[in-house]
């Protein structure tokens, strides 16, 4: 009900409460026409995440560069967590019934390609593991701090 008292309070969504027989009121949330048209607008965006911040990756590499660091060691935990969570997943998806609940086998089958990429992925990085350890370690690019000069602006 969170969500719906922040939606209320931003006036997307409106409620009320209906008597029921021999119970509690009913609380019923209908979509008002600003709600509507924010879920409009929100259809005609694409949801995109910023996929070069990765705590794995980050984890990766600083096995890479530190000294008692083990690369390999860090990509057989993370397979194995894989492997796992696509054991469950695809238990899950072998139970769902496609008839009655196909949007929910959508989800498991998008879950289950991303694992998927995800092991392609540290097959493809094992494999290169010697050739970025012989590179040199990348310097930060210096930013300039405070206000630019006002000439500048």
């Amino acid at each position: 009900y969170t969500t719906l008292n922040r939606l209320e309070k931003l006036g997307f969504v409106m409620e009320d409460a209906v008597q029921q027989e021999g119970g509690p009121e009913k609380h019923i949330y209908a979509v008002t026409e600003a709600g509507r048209a924010e879920l409009l607008d929100w259809f005609s965006k694409p949801i995109l995440s910023d996929r070069r911040r990765d705590e794995f990756f980050l984890k990766l590499m600083l096995s890479v560069v530190v000294e008692d660091g083990d690369p390999h060691k860090l990509i057989y935990i993370q397979r194995a967590g894989l492997y796992k969570e696509l054991h469950a997943i695809t238990t899950q998806r072998s139970r769902t019934d496609p008839k009655t609940e196909l949007a929910y086998l959508l989800l498991l089958d998008q879950a289950v390609m991303h694992l998927e990429a995800d092991l392609r992925w540290l097959e493809m990085v094992e494999g290169r593991l010697d050739e970025i350890s012989r590179q040199p370690i990348p310097e930060p690019a210096e930013r300039p701090r405070g206000r630019p000069p006002k000439g500048d602006q």
